[in-house]
């Protein structure tokens, strides 16, 4: 299991897997410079090749942060998982980055691998169906599978500060005794 990977599988099958691979990867320094970048992230950033090589992490708008990215692998030598909303050339992303570190022989951090999955289209509708619940007139109590309480929308709390009960599948209202 402590074998290299370059011992198992050839470097040129390597290579074209992560070059030709659909989700974006990208590899920088512990100076966080990017050295690699596969084509799938160049599609989704919208940054070229030529110009993605060299420039920092840093460097890209990133507008929010949640989790432990690229630091967790280059400083702490282990994978980090982050939630990253970033404004790129090809607009405004909201991604899963999972970093992996690489290590040399002597177990030293060369680089950090990064793989990208873009969540902004289902981001985008969990914030839209949300809205929609907390903006409808009609009463809403989600329930979880385990039948706890996944949240509410201001028309059922309007409801539940009132006398009310479920009777028969409807609300009643409780008369005062």
């Amino acid at each position: 299991m402590t074998e290299s990977i370059h011992s198992r599988i050839d470097p040129d099958i390597l290579q074209t897997l992560l070059d030709q691979n659909p989700v974006a990867m990208a590899q920088f320094d512990t100076q966080f410079h990017f050295v690699y970048a596969n084509q799938a992230f160049c599609d989704l950033s919208g940054i070229a090749f030529e110009k993605l090589i060299g420039t920092r992490i840093s460097d890209l708008k990133i507008v929010k942060l949640e989790g432990e990215g690229s630091k967790a692998a280059i400083e702490e030598k282990r994978r980090g998982k982050a939630r990253i909303e970033v404004e790129f050339p090809s607009g405004f992303k909201i991604l899963n980055a999972y970093t992996i570190p690489v290590l040399d022989a002597e177990k030293n951090v060369t680089s950090a691998l990064g793989v990208y999955t873009d969540i902004t289209a289902e981001e985008w509708e969990k914030l839209k169906t949300s809205q929609i619940i907390e903006n409808n007139p009609i009463p809403f109590l989600l329930l979880k599978t385990d039948l706890g309480i996944e949240g509410t929308n201001t028309a059922f709390l309007r409801v539940k500060s009132k006398p009310w009960h479920l009777s028969h599948g409807s609300l009643q209202k409780i008369s005062p005794r």
